[in-house]
């Protein structure tokens, strides 16, 4: 270690205690000399000068000291330009070590022949220390001093062929790589947030159904998001848009959102309509034996029994039970179905479904996936008018009913079916053999009578009867009396009748209710709009005996393929 000198009052300093430090041979001379030491040499230099704009100045009169520390070894640069009596140089200059603010790399490897120091050679782990500002003897930069690491021009290396490194040139592209690297997971995190959203009509999320297109950030943290809507006027696009947005503006960072809403080529409507049918042909009815969805079908011997208004009731309280319902108006000729849910009244149609290309999306009232040819009339405004066709019509419209409305992954179909054994209930019996069948009756003995009719047509088909709802019940009035307006034990009746090959049993028994009847000319299911009344508990029993009814997979083929 080179001894120290020490100033006196003239400055003078002792150059030779120097130069023979300085001179020794790098073998003889410590390899990693800290910037302590070097600076402890010249410490007096700093009560004897001054500083000035972040550099530090010394006497003109040190030359002797300028000579022997021109000899010294050049470490990697930790503060500003030195500048000796007025000289300015690089402080990787030789000289610069005498501030003390440089030092050696921690390793031989961490600096290149050429005597450059090597990229982050400074970060070669805790023995690499630097010289700080209040340390070692190093005064503190004042004024407007280079920032750590950023130096000027080296001109010996410039003379040498190499460049000077420049260090803020490094950070510089750093932060704009971790700029991008953090847009890309701010994009793939508003793409995430968007795909997870669901199309209200087809109730799949947008990503699955290949809907999201281009997702970006800018630097404003605005998120650019790019959605292809299935049809021209697609009545979901509003809520679409709602629900995009706000699921963009969930992700961190993201300050707005610019939403373009597009509409999907032919080619991709194509690709969409084959993924939701899973393979399987065009008009073919997807509800076979294989199917894991439950067909029921709810008949009745004669009209004006309650069917339809406890067929919508019904599928609101399964769909309440977080089951996914599809429900079916089979009944061509006295179709009721739309208007029972709300889709539509006296003086508005109701919806028709939305079309992509042969595939057609039923509307969804109440969690219920319906379907009603009272949708495809009155669709210039005017009142529906009336349905006069026969046998071969009314197949091919519950056919189509059947095969080309896209119900998705429902777990129950339910099929209002006309009164009586026509055309309607031959044809369902033939399309769904495997259908279970569900009677309504009321307490009246002729209604019973008839209703037994339509169990057994079902049974001749293949159908197997679930089970009785007597409809129209005895009321009970509030002194506690009861009233039996249509008589009592009808739909027990028709249970006994139907229980000869197998026990059918009574689902239950629904009181008539004047809320009932004043909730369905409203739209509204009963057990929605007043579930404490009455017929609402009633129903809300029914539907749970129902769907405790499962059944039975034993030597069934299941819907599973090996890709």
């Amino acid at each position: 270690m080179p001894r120290r000198c020490e100033a006196g009052d003239d400055g003078a300093f002792d150059e030779e205690g120097l130069a023979r430090g300085a001179a020794r041979s790098p073998r003889e001379r410590p390899a990693r000399a800290h910037p302590a030491a070097l600076a402890g040499q010249v410490r007096p230099l700093h009560r004897v000068g001054g500083a000035r704009d972040g550099h530090t100045a010394v006497p003109r009169h040190a030359d002797a000291l300028l000579r022997a520390v021109d000899r010294l070894e050049h470490p990697r640069p930790r503060r500003g330009p030195v500048r000796f009596g007025g000289s300015r140089f690089h402080g990787a200059d030789p000289r610069a070590v005498a501030a003390g603010v440089v030092r050696r790399p921690p390793d031989p490897a961490g600096a290149e022949p050429s005597g450059r120091p090597r990229p982050c050679a400074d970060r070669a782990g805790p023995a690499a220390r630097r010289a700080e500002p209040g340390r070692h003897g190093v005064p503190r930069p004042r004024g407007g001093g280079a920032p750590d690491g950023h130096l000027g021009p080296d001109r010996r290396h410039r003379d040498e062929g190499h460049a000077p490194h420049r260090a803020s040139q490094r950070p510089r592209t750093t932060r704009r790589r971790r700029r991008a690297a953090g847009d890309a997971v701010t994009a793939a995190a508003v793409r995430a947030a968007v795909a997870a959203v669901h199309d209200p009509e087809l109730r799949r999320p947008l990503g699955e159904l290949d809907m999201v297109r281009d997702v970006s950030v800018d630097d404003a943290g605005v998120a650019h998001v790019g959605v292809a809507l299935t049809i021209v006027g697609c009545p979901a696009a509003d809520r679409i848009e709602r629900e995009v947005r706000a699921a963009a503006l969930t992700v961190a960072n993201v300050t707005a959102v610019e939403l373009e809403l597009g509409v999907m080529s032919p080619a991709e409507r194509a690709a969409l309509t084959e993924k939701l049918r899973g393979g399987r042909p065009a008009r073919q009815i997807p509800f076979g034996p294989e199917s894991l969805t439950r067909v029921i079908v709810v008949t009745s011997g004669k009209g004006g029994v309650g069917k339809s208004t406890l067929t919508a009731n019904l599928a609101t309280a399964l769909a309440a039970q977080g089951l996914q319902v599809g429900l079916v108006d089979a009944d061509v000729h006295g179709f009721s179905i739309p208007a029972l849910l709300g889709l539509g009244g006296a003086e508005t149609p109701p919806p028709q479904p939305t079309r992509i290309d042969g595939l057609m999306i039923p509307p969804v009232a109440h969690g219920v996936r319906t379907i009603s040819i009272g949708m495809f009339l009155g669709a210039d405004g005017h009142a529906p008018g009336a349905v006069a066709w026969r046998g071969p019509m009314l197949h091919r419209t519950v056919t189509q009913f059947l095969a080309d409305v896209w119900f998705g992954d429902i777990d129950v179909l339910l099929i209002d079916m006309p009164p009586g054994t026509g055309d309607v209930a031959i044809s369902v019996g033939q399309l769904l053999p495997h259908a279970e069948v569900v009677v309504v009756t009321t307490p009246q003995t002729a209604a019973a009578d008839i209703a037994v009719r339509s169990g057994l047509v079902a049974r001749q088909t293949g159908q197997r009867v679930l089970g009785v709802i007597e409809n129209m019940a005895p009321l009970t009035l509030p002194d506690g009396t009861r009233l039996d307006l249509f008589g009592e034990g009808g739909g027990q009746q028709v249970a006994d009748a139907l229980s000869n090959d197998a026990p059918v049993p009574l689902l239950g028994s629904v009181p008539l209710s004047p809320q009932l009847r004043s909730d369905a000319d409203e739209g509204r299911p009963v057990v929605v709009a007043h579930p404490d009344d009455a017929a609402a508990r009633a129903i809300v029993e029914v539907a749970r005996a129902i769907a405790g009814t499962r059944r039975p997979l034993l030597g069934r083929t299941l819907p599973v393929r090996v890709r």
